[in-house]
């Protein structure tokens, strides 16, 4: 967790308060200003409320800063800073590295009461690898040794090809590997390097030495959720077995499901609570932004591997239901003949199936024989 190879940059996006201090009952009312003198504090906590606050959304490259309305005049930053620093998300830079000192010296300016009062921190990690988020659990757990009142804590991806490396993690056996619904849920919708890598690094102690009674957990809200469903059925032992299932149906309906940005359909967890012993409960969340537009040469190297359908000779009898070995996407079945199978190999060129073919159509022209074997009647 400590690290003294660099030293660590935190740049936010605004230069930080300057120092006064605060002004007491001959603060000057600002009468002159309307929105001082005729409206209400309750109306005035409801706008600054508006303007510190944000849920997890897309970043975006504006310049202008909630923050800077705390600049403007005296009266405003003395009864609205205290409300913006527990609403607002304070963004920790790409470059930010993960030292406890680094993040400790970066907060010194900060009063007692301002840096009690932060709620949420956000991480945005750019367009690196997902796969190498070691800094990531660093970073959350020195905020929470920091931040006594941390509640929430936001992942920011930029979309692009290294962030779809290992976006989306499912283990040999889709959904029988603990035989346990749960676990195996967790282990098919879940990321790795959300799950084991961030999560599971702080709560097992790896990236701090919690001690008694401080320990966490992880808790999905997910599964609570009435999308999610437990399939029962037969493994390939034949021993019963309840696969865990999550449509896209839960896409925008359920906390932290969105669909894999690796484009394989399945939906995938990017949101979970970490719970102290204590009761404190930290929300992590993962939200992934910007565009992703591939590369010519990327677009190369899939050309080979595009499908192409075709109309097909005449209509089939179909099933829907979920698909066998991935379990979570819609799949449509058909339950095909022998024929089918072997026009499959003629065209493919599988000698055994092209005398069969040759075979039938010479029994059918001597009018004894169908073309799928059946007896013609006389």
């Amino acid at each position: 967790m400590f690290s003294s190879k660099h030293l660590p940059v935190f740049r936010p996006l605004t230069p930080p308060l300057p120092h006064r201090k605060p002004c007491g009952e001959a603060c000057n009312p600002q009468i002159q200003s309307p929105f001082l003198s005729q409206l209400p504090p309750e109306v005035r906590n409801e706008i600054y409320y508006y303007v510190f606050t944000g849920a997890a959304q897309e970043v975006n490259n504006a310049k202008s800063h909630p923050l800077s309305l705390l600049l403007t005049c005296h009266k405003i930053n003395h009864e609205a800073v205290n409300l913006a620093f527990h609403t607002f998300t304070f963004p920790v830079a790409p470059n930010f590295k993960s030292s406890y000192l680094a993040l400790r010296n970066k907060t010194l300016h900060l009063s007692a009461e301002q840096t009690s009062a932060i709620t949420a921190l956000s991480y945005d990690r750019g367009n690196e690898y997902i796969s190498s988020v070691g800094d990531v659990p660093n970073v959350l757990t020195n905020a929470i040794l920091l931040l006594p009142t941390l509640k929430r804590f936001e992942i920011h991806i930029r979309k692009g090809h290294k962030s779809q490396q290992e976006a989306h993690h499912s283990p040999l056996l889709v959904g029988h590997t603990f035989r346990d619904p749960s676990r195996d849920a967790v282990e098919k919708y879940a990321p790795t390097w959300f799950d084991y890598k961030t999560l599971r690094a702080i709560a097992s102690g790896q990236a701090y030495s919690w001690q008694e009674g401080q320990k966490w957990r992880v808790e999905w809200p997910q599964l609570a959720s009435s999308f999610f469903h437990c399939i029962d059925g037969r493994d390939m032992y034949g021993e019963r077995c309840w696969t865990p299932y999550m449509g896209s149906e839960a896409v925008n309906s359920v906390r932290g499901v969105h669909m894999c940005v690796c484009g394989c359909g399945e939906v995938c967890w990017l949101s979970a609570d970490l719970i102290q012993e204590t009761g404190r409960r930290i929300c992590v969340d993962t939200q992934f932004y910007g565009t992703y537009k591939r590369t010519k040469s990327f677009e190369e190297q899939l050309a080979n591997h595009k499908i192409r359908l075709l109309p097909g000779v005449k209509p089939l009898p179909v099933t829907e239901g979920p698909s066998g070995g991935n379990v979570g996407v819609t799949s449509i079945a058909h339950d095909a003949d022998q024929e089918y199978w072997d026009g499959i190999r003629r065209r493919n060129w599988k000698l055994d199936a092209l005398w069969r073919g040759c075979w039938k159509r010479v029994r059918s022209k001597d009018g004894g024989v169908n073309e799928d074997g059946s007896m013609s009647a006389e």
